[in-house]
Order: C-alpha cells, then structure tokens, then sequence
C-alpha cells in the first residue's frame, strides 16, 4: 500500500506543487487588494509585508515546475544552478517577511519583545546565510547538497521563529485592538488565522530535506514519506489554504473600523449641530431676557429708597453674573473655524473623509473665493462633511467630486458622486434638512440633482455678498448670474429626484 501510495504521489506531484503556489499567490493576493486601505490597525500596516510572503512563497512553490520547464528551451545554457539558488532566495525571503509581519504587529507596544526587534530579524538572515556557507565549506558539500543544507537551515533558523512570531502578535494584536471593538466572529476568526501560522511555523522545519545537521538528519522529508506515504505539501496546502480563508474572513474588521469611524464622525456633527441650536436659542431667547432684566434692575436700583438698594445691587450682579455666563457659554459652544480660505478648509475636509472612508474624494477648484467669513465657513464645511458623509454611506460609489466654483454673483460648492443615484421616493430626512437650514443661513439655496454619470449632485449657491468677511449683507433681491441659464436657485426650495432646488 506504501508503494502504491508513493508511486501515486510522485505521479502527481507537480499538481501538488502547482495547488501549493496557487494557495500562496491566492493569499498574496487578497492580503494586497486590502493593503492600501487607511486603518489606525497595525495588522492594516503589516498587511504589505503579509502579502510579500504570500507572493514569494507562491513563486517559490513554482519554481519546482517551472525551473525544470525552461531547461529544455534554453540549449547550451546550464541555467538550472542558478534557478535552483534563485529560488532558494525566494523562499528564504519569504520567510523573512512573514518574521516582518509578526514584528510589525508587536512595534506599536511600549516595549517590543526581544525576539519581534528589528535587530533580531537581520541577525536571523545573516545567521542563516553564514551557516549555509560555514556548512557548506566545512563539509565539502557538492553544490546541490550544499543546496538541500540550505534550504534545511532556512526552514529551522528563518521558518520556525516566523511562524511563531507571527502567530504571537496576530494573537496579541487581536487580543488588545480587535476583540474590543466587539466582534467575536472577526476575532474569532483571526485566531484561526494565528493557528494556522504556528502550524505552518512548525509544519515547515518537519518537511526538510535531509541535511548534516541536527535534527535534519533525521526528522526530514524522507521519514514523512516513508511513514505516511503523503507528500508533506499537501498539508502546508491545506493549512495555506485555511490561512488564505481566515485573513479573507479577518479583513472585514476593517469594514467594521470605518463603519465606526463613520458613526463617529456623524455623531460629532449631529452634536455640533445640536450645540448650534442651543446657542442660537440661548442668545436669541434667555440671554436677551436676562440682559433685559438686568436693565430693569438697574432702573429701579434708581428709584427704590435707600435701605432696599443693597437688595437690588444683589440682583443686579447676580444677573450681570448669568449674563457673563451664558456668553461664555455661547463662546464655548459656537463652532469655530481658524482657517477662512475656503480652498484650504475643503481640501483638509477632503482628506479627512478619503482617510476615514478609504473611499477616493478628489477636490477640485476653479476660480479661488474671496476670504470667508469664519462664522459663515463653519456653515459651509457643515455642509459639505454632511454632504461626503451622505454620499460614503449610501451611493456606493468608487469616488467623490468636490467642486468650488465661482458663478456670477454666486459662489457654488458641489458634492457630487457616482453611485447609483437618487430613489425615486426620496424623502428629505434630519440630514437634508440641517443642509437645507445651513443654505438659507449663508442666504443662499441648496440644490439637490442627479449627476451627469447616474449619480447624485449637492450644490451649496452662496451670494457672494454674504460670502466675503468684508461683506455687507445680500442684496434685497439676490440675482444670481449663473453660466447656463436654469442653473439659478429659485426663491422657493423643493426636492426633485430629476433635479433640482432644494
């Protein structure tokens, strides 16, 4: 049964080692195409060097069919030596970026354990290669033993410290940074994720070629095929491939960061928002009242006779006192706003969502706006986070475009995405209506349309004398001078899903 076993293995090995490079590239891949996302994680950091390992250690699993194949095309060429090195370098790389990724994730801590430092990783590599050599030399090996002893040490000396390191720090990483956030599925599936890389940690020394060293000598490949007659890459496929599927399955905690993210921004500006109504109440409402009491109070301070006057000087300071208070209030919770150049304060608002939502906003500007009024700017970039945040949340669109452009009397900033538009049933909710109170705040209009690409466009129309810090208050009857006829704000705002003013 041996016999028959071995004899099937051999026949399809290079199957086997061609499934052992597609895990590998597979993982590489995957981990690549989530690499560029903009995550505070550190695993979002280490990802990079994860997917070098993945793709080095395909390529070096190809290597078995393909350095054999380009023999026969390349006559008179002895090429084979120096592929065979070639790819003993692949592997060993490979290696060294797995140990990377394991570093990578335990760099953030106060203290990085000694086996995670940098100097530790380059002393491993440069160990290992003097090793092969020394080993080399002293033995007087020929050049494909010398090979074998190579790739034997690499798995003892690089392999095994990767798989475990790795493994440590995805664990701990999890631990400390993800299991918070309260999702055990994704946790739970990252320590998958660590099993497996401690498995391959120690799956990789076993399945050596026989070397001069202890334990190679005799823990090596051979003895796996004489005891179980299966080839020893088809469980590090397995295991690769149960690797490849929990990092798939853990990405998604990086939905769930930015989903947060999200919810967080949101929540400071709905409660932005509700600090702005109750100072405007507050200043509009009892700040008057009390001022006015106090005035009253002083009045009759004139008149009450002179043993009752302490008594009203007592009111009177007291409500000199709320009055004092309640403006240092309204100063505290007014929004405020340093930067006045509106191109400044929307490309820092653009970058801002693109490194929350990993989503591409582009800014664009035609034509730069007179200096803005803080108080009035803070409306406007209001507007537009409100804007981006609408658009990240619901269009799912690839980008997002946002315009400043001067129209006549009119300055005009757009938000327009490429997703799939407006419902037809839409419903101005709580965001819209905060857009909407904003435009008519700056005097001007919102406007609410479908883009030119299917998608959804938001314009802010701001009178360009209420735009400027000099300004002196709109005209009676604001006349915009827009570049295309029908592009005005009308007097009366609606919503159209065809398009139109809101």
């Amino acid at each position: 049964m041996g016999e028959i076993g071995l004899d099937f293995w051999n026949a399809n090995s290079p199957l086997i080692w061609f499934l052992y490079g597609q895990v590998f590239f597979l993982l590489g891949s995957l981990i690549f195409t989530q690499a560029g996302r903009l995550s505070r994680l550190a695993l979002a950091r280490g990802l990079p060097r994860l997917a070098a390992f993945g793709f080095f250690h395909g390529l070096y699993a190809w290597g078995y069919l393909f350095v054999p194949l380009g023999v026969p095309f390349l006559p008179g060429l002895d090429l084979a030596p120096g592929l065979r090195v070639l790819r003993l370098f692949l592997m060993a790389l490979s290696f060294a970026m797995l140990l990377s990724f394991g570093r990578r994730l335990l760099d953030d801590e106060e203290t990085t354990p000694w086996f995670a430092s940098r100097p530790w990783a380059w002393s491993l590599v440069l160990f290992w290669l003097f090793s092969a050599l020394g080993i080399a030399w002293a033995e007087r090996l020929p050049f494909y033993t010398a090979l074998d002893t190579a790739d034997a040490l690499a798995r003892y000396i690089l392999a095994l410290p990767a798989g475990l390191t790795a493994a440590y720090g995805l664990r701990h990483h999890a631990l400390r940074y993800i299991r918070p956030l309260g999702v055990e599925r994704i946790y739970r599936t990252l320590r998958v994720a660590g099993v497996s890389l401690a498995a391959l940690g120690g799956l990789w020394p076993l399945f050596a070629p026989a070397a001069p060293f202890f334990p190679a000598q005799w823990v090596n490949r051979e003895l796996w095929m004489q005891l179980l007659s299966i080839p020893p890459e088809a469980s590090i496929t397995l295991v690769g491939g149960l690797l490849a599927w929990s990092f798939l399955r853990g990405m998604e905690v990086f939905v769930v960061e930015t989903q947060r993210r999200l919810d967080h921004m949101e929540l400071q500006h709905i409660q932005s928002q509700e600090r702005e109504r109750i100072a405007r109440d507050l200043h509009d409402g009892a700040l008057q009242q009390v001022y006015a009491a106090g005035l009253l109070a002083r009045a009759l301070e004139r008149q009450v006779p002179e043993p009752l006057r302490p008594e009203v000087e007592r009111i009177t300071a007291a409500l000199d006192a709320a009055t004092k208070e309640m403006r240092r209030l309204l100063h505290e919770w007014s929004p405020k706003m340093h930067v006045a150049d509106m191109e400044r304060a929307l490309q820092n608002l653009v970058n801002e969502a693109q490194h929350i939502s990993g989503t591409e906003v582009r800014f664009h500007s035609n034509g730069s706006p007179p200096p803005l009024d803080p108080k009035r700017a803070v409306h406007v970039i209001a507007f537009v986070r409100e804007a981006l945040s609408n658009a990240i949340r619901h269009a799912r669109t690839p980008y997002i475009d946002v315009r400043l452009n001067r129209r006549g009397a009119y300055m005009v900033v757009c938000v327009e995405d490429h997703g799939r538009g407006m419902p037809t049933d839409l419903k101005p909710g709580f965001g819209l209506k905060h857009m909407q109170e904003r435009a008519l705040l700056l005097g001007g209009r919102m406007m609410l349309r479908a883009g030119q690409n299917g998608g959804t466009r938001v314009e802010l129309w701001v009178p360009l004398s209420h735009w400027s810090i000099n300004g002196q208050g709109p005209p009676a009857t604001p006349t915009p001078a827009p570049e295309t006829p029908g592009e005005a704000p009308e007097a009366t705002p609606r919503l159209s899903p065809e398009g139109g003013p809101v």
